[in-house]
C-alpha cells in the first residue's frame, strides 16, 4: 500500500449546492521511488516493473498529463486533458467529509532499447516498434459520490453551522450595542452630576 500527498487547487466543486474544496495527486506521487522499489524510472511514470516479474510496467495519469518530457507527442491520438486526466478528491469544508472522488489511472508497458531490444533478431522481428517509447495498454476511470441523502445529512450539519454563527455574530453585535449604550448612559450621567453640583452655593 502507498499514501499518496494531496494539494488544494484553489478551485471548488459543486455539488447538490455544496461548495467544496478540490485536493489533487501531487504530480511527485509517479517520480521514481528507491523506497518503494520503483526505481531507476521516470519523471511522472510510477515504476511498476520489480512488482510484475520484471515486466516492464509503468503507471501514470491517462494520456500522459502532468508527465514532463515529449512523451504524449509519440503516441498518435494521445491529448492530454486537466480536467478528466487527473485524479481529484472533493472535500466538504465543514464536516471534512470527503463526498466525491474521482480517479484516473493508465497502464503502459515502456520499450526499453537496453533491456528488451539488444537482440539484432529481435530488432528484424519488431522493426516497426519504436523503442524508448511508452506504449498505453489501457487507461481506467473510477468514480463515487455520496448519495442524496447522505448530502441532505450534510446539509443539515451546514444549517446548524450557519446558525450557530449567526448566534456568535448576534451576541458579539449585541455586546457592542450594550457597551455603547452603557458608555452613553455613564456619560451623560457625569455630565449631569457636574451641572448639579455646579450649581450649589457655598453658604457661610
Amino acid at each position: 500500500m502507498r499514501t499518496f500527498n494531496l494539494y488544494y487547487n484553489s478551485t471548488t466543486y459543486e455539488f447538490s449546492d455544496l461548495e467544496l474544496y478540490r485536493y489533487m495527486i501531487d504530480q511527485s506521487a509517479f517520480d521514481p521511488n528507491a523506497t518503494l522499489y520503483q526505481s531507476p524510472g521516470f519523471q511522472g511514470f510510477a515504476n511498476l516493473t520489480s512488482g510484475h516479474n520484471d515486466t516492464p510496467v509503468f503507471l501514470s495519469n491517462p494520456h500522459f498529463q502532468g508527465v514532463s518530457g515529449n512523451w504524449s507527442t509519440v503516441i498518435k491520438g494521445v491529448v492530454p486533458n486537466s480536467l478528466n486526466d487527473t485524479t481529484v478528491v472533493d472535500i466538504d469544508p465543514i464536516t471534512g467529509s470527503v463526498l466525491h472522488v474521482y480517479q484516473a489511472s493508465q497502464v503502459n508497458l515502456y520499450a526499453d532499447p537496453a533491456a528488451f531490444w539488444d537482440v539484432e533478431s529481435s530488432l528484424d522481428y519488431y522493426e516497426k516498434v519504436q523503442v524508448n517509447t511508452f506504449y498505453p495498454v489501457v487507461w481506467i476511470a473510477e468514480q463515487a459520490t455520496v448519495n442524496e441523502p447522505n448530502a441532505k445529512k450534510v446539509k443539515q450539519v451546514h444549517v446548524i453551522q450557519d446558525v450557530f454563527d449567526f448566534g456568535i455574530y448576534a451576541f458579539i453585535v449585541a455586546g457592542l450595542v450594550f457597551w455603547i449604550l452603557a458608555g452613553v448612559l455613564l456619560s451623560c450621567g457625569n455630565q449631569h452630576f457636574k451641572r448639579r453640583h455646579e450649581s450649589y452655593e457655598v453658604i457661610q
